[in-house]
């Protein structure tokens, strides 16, 4: 930076000129300091990880490269990608590979993923091995503004937890958001920006990567409060998906309508439901849409194992004026919650979008059994402290709405229970509540330790129809 000022002051200028100069040098450099764009080096997301493959996103920032990728197994055996998808767009000089790694094994819990050009090793990060495990520690967030200046700090905060999975619940690109302008967002902006919030973000430049499974709400598609009638939509939900590493449709990730996909995680099953694709305006009809709908319960009747259900926006907001299913679309949202409890599958609400966190406890008769909504926002956003009791949820049992937050699920099974230890934190790593929640599953333990007979025969054996299917 300061070598673009020099030819100032090579002159003979007053020594108060001088000094003014070099002050206001310093404060540019300040204010750009928290923001720091990482442009020497790769940006790279670990997305969907399994036992069997692994999926890669790395965005270049420059297009006429010919990059070789390899993955380093416990030291000593050296894979080959299974195939590389290589995507662009015109008028940009960005690159993005889709790198996919198959013939994984269980026993492979060393990680190591090489980019080499030519000789040279350009970037080299160590990878998350995935396990099957009862035990589940991933941290969730939402609402990722990358104007903020200090975007390190909460992301350094995250990698000491050391959590098995990141799950990103929309907002996490404000295309819509361009310095202090604000409009709609064209493809060829969505693009802009999420190369932005990608060479911004101090997660995708870690040196040890953790798998980011992610979802979308309105600024991810360009326009604030979006629904299925904005103009780009389309367009943008391609552009979502690029920049992502949640592409392959195999045996444990099953893609839905629209950007949803149910992903399996041992004894676990995340629903990711996307609630931007087939939204009505506020106080239409549709919310989810009768297709996600139908995808959605017919998946969750397959089996009784535990199910995290994610959207953007929460779930439970009629007592709020901002974007929820309840409060824009209640007629749906009240037969959701029908079909909700005509399923015996023990479930947890997951949200964000709200830019304050707080974990919800519903009574047993809204779904049929005890439940829970957790929503994690901002990661670093605008927040409005006091609005947590300015609109109070009736079934709000702690929170957090004073400054930028995360939230650590540790998801675990003792007995008959699934139990929940939610954790909230600030950027700076205090603790703003901690939480255990406790659900009572029937025959749990009996449906996990036999996997082989009941679980397997009922889903396992309809993904594996698709493996190895690439979108």
């Amino acid at each position: 930076m300061y070598d673009k000022y020099k030819f100032y002051l090579k002159r003979e200028v007053p020594v108060k000129t001088s000094l003014l100069i070099f002050a206001l040098l310093s404060l540019m450099s300040c204010a750009h300091q928290g923001n720091r764009k990482h442009f020497s080096s790769l940006s790279i997301i670990q997305g969907q990880t399994s036992i069997e493959n692994v999926e890669l996103n790395v965005l270049s920032f420059k297009d006429n490269n010919n990059y070789e990728f390899t993955l380093i197994v416990n030291d000593s055996e050296s894979l080959s990608p299974s195939e590389v998808k290589e995507i662009t767009t015109k008028g940009r000089h960005e690159k993005i590979y889709k790198v996919f790694f198959d013939h994984l094994k269980a026993e492979h819990q060393k990680l190591r993923f090489i980019v080499k050009e030519g000789s040279k090793i350009i970037d080299e990060r160590e990878l998350t091995p995935s396990t099957e495990a009862k035990n589940f520690k991933f941290v969730v967030v939402s609402c990722m503004d990358d104007s903020y200046d200090e975007l390190t700090p909460i992301w350094n905060e995250i990698a000491k937890i050391n959590p098995e999975m990141i799950l990103m619940l929309g907002d996490n690109v404000y295309g819509d958001k361009t310095g202090s302008t604000v409009t709609s967002a064209t493809p060829e902006q969505m693009w802009k920006r999420y190369v932005e919030t990608r060479s911004s973000l101090p997660v995708f430049f870690a040196r040890k990567l953790v798998p980011i499974l992610a979802i979308w709400d309105d600024h991810d598609t360009g326009a604030n409060n979006a629904d299925k009638n904005f103009k780009f939509l389309k367009e943008n939900r391609v552009i979502f998906d690029n920049f992502f590493a949640q592409t392959m449709d195999n045996e444990f990730m099953d893609k839905g309508p629209g950007l949803s996909y149910l992903y399996d995680k041992g004894p676990y099953r995340l629903f990711f439901l996307d609630g931007r694709s087939f939204r009505d305006e506020h106080g239409g009809k549709e919310h989810l849409g009768v297709d996600q709908q139908d995808w959605f319960f017919d998946r969750l009747s397959y089996d009784e194992r535990p199910a995290f259900v994610i959207k953007g926006d929460q779930f439970f907001g009629g007592y709020h004026e901002w974007d929820s299913y309840e409060g824009n679309h209640p007629h749906e949202f009240a037969e959701f919650l029908e079909r909700i409890r005509k399923d015996d599958s023990p479930l947890v609400l997951m949200s964000g979008d709200r830019h304050l966190s707080e974990v919800m406890q519903f009574p047993r008769y809204i779904m049929n059994r005890m439940s829970f909504e957790i929503t994690s926002s901002p990661a670093h956003g605008k927040v409005k402290p006091g609005s947590l009791d300015q609109f109070k949820s009736p079934w709000h049992i702690i929170g957090y709405d004073k400054a930028s937050n995360f939230t650590v699920v540790n998801s675990d099974f003792i007995d008959q229970f699934w139990i929940l230890n939610i954790s909230n934190y600030n950027a700076e790593g205090q603790l703003n509540y901690q939480r255990e929640l406790s659900l009572f599953v029937e025959d749990l333990v009996n449906n996990l330790n036999q996997p082989d007979k009941r679980r397997q025969n009922r889903w396992r054996g309809k993904r594996k129809a698709r493996r190895g299917k690439r979108r």
